[in-house]
């Protein structure tokens, strides 16, 4: 099925090498068709050459503007909201910066927990892997999605390429940035808590010293300190070399300034139902990052390091190589990867791992400082806990459709 509206001429995909390296900023209209007129008041109010990147019937329009929108985007929201409810009044946007022009994808099969296949239409792909799964999910009843406690099940998504390939996706990031591709299928359901047997867990144990092993060789700057016990080690010391931060000197201060920390050491601990359970992993160095616990009371004084399993266990899966794991801890610590959300579990808040690390990650210095040592620039100013999930249309495909 093709997309509500054509792409404009030329529009280049996600992974295309010339739009590497570029940022596009882009207002997003929820809950209107009237994209035209949408179009017009931008380039009325905010950028006389704003370009329509797509629309979808769902009631999705997003505007391409310049980079100067970002930096006056406080003062430019209210003023164009207020405008733009004129035409709908239960209209409401956001201001979304990419590494890729956005574009739609035409259609995406969403698979569920008992194998239903739903086809997705017209999905842009700035579009979070968590908003495709909430839309797969809704179509099951509370028992399929909560616990017999009432709390909201976790979830997992893989996506499975029309080559059969498949990995665990990071929820958090959109659709564009994991190269999901027009038929791809996303595989949704509640996290395993199966238990895993003593052959498998032995088995699972030597591949992983075999990995570690061939990752240390091949991996310059990166170290292994330690393993116990030697033949089947369930515990593992680290240290490898990462442009990050420590904690501020004073974090009283303000602004913060973190310190610049250039070699980390970390821990992985092997849980008794390893692998269908993810790694332990706790930083021995100080660290000042959103996703890892600086600060336990002083009853937990033990836990400091702790590495919320979010990041990692929504891109965990028991086949993942430990190579491609000591990836996704150097990623942490060099803020490739990091969350900007309160760490939940089962349904229930557990507030941030390191709330000062959160607030200076949001702030637009901290941002201007995580790019300057060379990571991921997030959007400034659209808060996580505000953020609006992408309206998607999807319906039940007949069995007849086949695979």
């Amino acid at each position: 099925m093709e997309p509500d509206e054509p792409r404009l001429p030329g529009l280049p995909q996600a992974n295309d090498p010339a739009v590497a390296n570029r940022e596009y900023h882009t207002i997003v209209f929820f809950g209107s068709n009237r994209h035209e007129d949408l179009l017009r008041l931008v380039r009325e109010l905010v950028d006389p050459n704003a370009q329509l990147a797509y629309t979808t019937r769902a009631g999705v329009c997003a505007v391409i503007v310049s980079e100067e929108t970002r930096a006056e985007w406080s003062a430019i929201a209210a003023k164009l909201r207020a405008r733009a409810q004129r035409l709908d009044p239960q209209l409401e946007l956001e201001l979304q910066t990419t590494q890729f022009r956005p574009y739609v994808l035409s259609s995406l099969v969403g698979r569920g927990p008992d194998g239903q296949r739903f086809e997705l239409t017209a999905v842009p792909a700035t579009t979070r892997a968590e908003d495709v799964g909430a839309a797969v999910m809704s179509n099951y009843a509370d028992r399929a999605t909560r616990d017999r406690g009432g709390r909201l099940r976790r979830i997992v998504i893989d996506h499975i390429r029309r080559n059969g390939s498949t990995h665990r996706m990071r929820q958090d990031a959109s659709l564009g940035e994991q190269e999901v591709e027009d038929g791809d299928t996303l595989s949704v359901a509640p996290e395993s808590t199966a238990g895993v047997g003593p052959g498998l867990r032995a088995q699972a144990i030597a591949r992983a010293r075999t990995q570690v092993a061939h990752y240390a060789e091949s991996r310059p700057g990166f170290r292994v300190v330690s393993m116990f016990p030697g033949d089947f080690p369930t515990q593992y010391e680290f240290e490898f070399d990462a442009p990050g931060f420590a904690p501020p000197h004073d974090l009283a201060a303000m602004p913060l300034v973190p310190v610049d920390r250039e070699t980390h050491r970390f821990t992985v601990r092997l849980p008794d139902d390893f692998p269908m359970k993810a790694p332990v992993v706790q930083f021995q160095t100080p660290m000042f990052h959103p996703n890892v616990l600086r600060d336990p009371p002083a009853a937990e004084a033990s836990q400091a390091g702790f590495v919320c399993l979010g990041v990692l266990q929504e891109q965990y899966t028991p086949a993942l190589d430990f190579g491609l794991l000591c990836d996704l801890i150097i990623d942490l610590a060099s803020y490739q990867t990091y969350e900007l959300r309160a760490v939940h579990e089962d349904g229930e808040g557990l507030g941030y791992l390191d709330a000062y690390a959160v607030a200076w990650a949001k702030s637009e210095a901290g941002q201007q400082r995580i790019a300057e040592r060379g990571g991921s620039v997030r959007i400034v100013g659209q808060p996580e806990a505000n953020r609006r999930r992408m309206p998607l249309l999807i319906q039940p495909m007949d069995e007849s459709d086949g695979d």
